[in-house]
C-alpha cells in the first residue's frame, strides 16, 4: 500500500484532523455560548476536573473530525459522525439541538446517571432514547461527554 493509500485509509477511519488549537477555539465558543466557566464550581475541584476531563475529551472528538460545531443564526450547533450508527438511524450524522428544558425535563423520571444521559442525548436529536442504546462504543462515548457537557450548563 502506498503512502498515499495509506492516509486515505487512516482518514476514513479516524476522520479528517485539524489543529488541537483550532479545536479547542472551536470547542471554546460552544462554552463561551453557554456561559460555563469552571470557576463558577468554586471549591468542587471534583466538578473542575471533571469538567476539564469532559472538555479534553470532546477537544479531541472535534480534532479527530467525530464532531463539528457549527454556527446556525447565532448559535452552536453539535453535529457528530457516527462511525457505526445505528441501523435504525437514518444517516451517519446526528444533529444536536440547542438546550432547553424539554430536553431537561426528558430526565426527570430516572434517578440513574446512565440512563439520564442518554434520555438527554434523546432529547438533544429527537430520537428515542432505544437508538442511543445501540450507539457502541466510540460513538456512545462522545454523546455521553457531550450529556456531560451539557449537564454542567
Amino acid at each position: 500500500m502506498n503512502d498515499q493509500a495509506k492516509r486515505e485509509l487512516t482518514e476514513v477511519i479516524e476522520g479528517p484532523k485539524i489543529s488541537k488549537e483550532n479545536a479547542t477555539a472551536i470547542f471554546n465558543k460552544l462554552v463561551k455560548y453557554y456561559d460555563v466557566d469552571p470557576e463558577d464550581f468554586g471549591s468542587r475541584k471534583d466538578l473542575k476536573s471533571s469538567f476539564e476531563y469532559v472538555s479534553t475529551r470532546l477537544i479531541r472528538a472535534i480534532k479527530n473530525g467525530d464532531l463539528e460545531i457549527k454556527d446556525e443564526n447565532g448559535t452552536p450547533i453539535v453535529y457528530q459522525h457516527l462511525r457505526k450508527p445505528p441501523a435504525e438511524l437514518k444517516g451517519s450524522t446526528i444533529k444536536y439541538k440547542e438546550l432547553d428544558g424539554n430536553c431537561r425535563a426528558a430526565m426527570k423520571d430516572t434517578d440513574n446517571d446512565n440512563m439520564r444521559n442518554q434520555m438527554l442525548i434523546a432529547a438533544l436529536i429527537g430520537e428515542d432514547v432505544s437508538i442511543i442504546l445501540n450507539f457502541k462504543s466510540k460513538d456512545l462515548s462522545i454523546a455521553e461527554y457531550l450529556a456531560s457537557f451539557f449537564m454542567t450548563v
